[in-house]
């Protein structure tokens, strides 16, 4: 490799904007054609990021959002959005209450209303997984210390669990319904997998103690997500659904009601 005359300290001064005249001009174009201050230079980026990422956060609120939303943006498989299996329901549903109320007139069809009910109670089974108590840890969901929990079966806004999935040992998912159209996934992870951010508008707000991300949906005011992280498990929310349509998101202070009651049975299990 070719020597260089250029010193790392130098090098470091005009990355930092300290050089200035004739040498801040030389050094400025001999990096462009110098190998060896390239690889020193993306060292000295790479080394710069590190210290940016574990400095202690600041104290302004809009650069600690900001600084905390950069270190949790790690991709992960995008979350599916899960309507096709309620509305099959429905109509399973409604096939099934046609078949359990035709007349039974012979003992076929008693014994069709018992297959029937048999199916009905295999079919809400696995919709609703194992029906552990709300509040009690998941069995083979292991976030190192820290165990998912069981999510409760109703929430604020008339939101109640319909469909609750572990696609892997990393990864909880609970779908949410409402009469009115609201629709919501709560994902529960591991802390340290990190969160990817799909928003560029994000605010830090706080649930009592806890620091909670608004994701901001673009009608201002309204919430896309939540994130936050507690005993160490990193809870999501998205708002798949709502009232005034796909990409209305909700309002804020309804979506903290949600939030707040999570964390409170959270906190509950995870005393016991």
């Amino acid at each position: 490799m070719r020597e260089c005359d250029v010193a790392a300290e130098e090098l470091l001064a005009y990355l930092d904007g300290c050089l200035d005249g004739e040498r801040e001009a030389y050094v400025a174009h001999h990096v462009k054609v110098c190998p060896v201050c390239q690889i020193r230079q993306a060292e000295l980026e790479e080394t710069k990021q590190l210290l940016k990422v574990s400095t202690p956060l600041p104290n302004d609120e809009i650069e600690r959002s900001q600084l905390k939303a950069e270190i949790l943006r790690n991709p992960h498989p995008p979350l599916p959005r899960r309507r096709r299996r309620p509305l099959l329901m429905v109509v399973l549903a409604v096939l099934l209450s046609l078949i359990l109320l035709w007349p039974a007139d012979s003992s076929a069809n008693l014994q069709l209303g018992r297959v029937v009910r048999g199916v009905v109670a295999q079919v809400e089974k696995s919709l609703l997984g194992r029906r552990e108590p709300p509040g009690d840890r998941i069995s083979g969901v292991l976030f190192r210390d820290s165990q998912a929990f069981v999510p409760p079966a109703e929430l604020p806004l008339g939101l109640r669990l319909s469909d609750r999935a572990t696609p892997g040992p990393r990864r909880v998912e609970s779908h949410y319904r409402s009469e009115s159209g609201v629709e919501i996934l709560v994902v529960q992870g591991p802390a340290d997998q990190g969160l990817a951010l799909g928003w560029r508008d994000v605010e830090l707000v706080y649930v009592g103690d806890t620091e909670v991300l608004w994701l901001k949906d673009p009608r201002r005011g309204n919430v896309a997500g939540m994130a936050w992280e507690r005993h160490g498990i990193l809870f999501e929310l998205l708002v798949l659904n709502a009232p005034q349509g796909n990409e209305g998101g909700l309002p804020l202070e309804e979506t903290l009601l949600i939030v707040r009651h999570i964390i409170a049975a959270h906190d509950a299990a995870s005393s016991e």
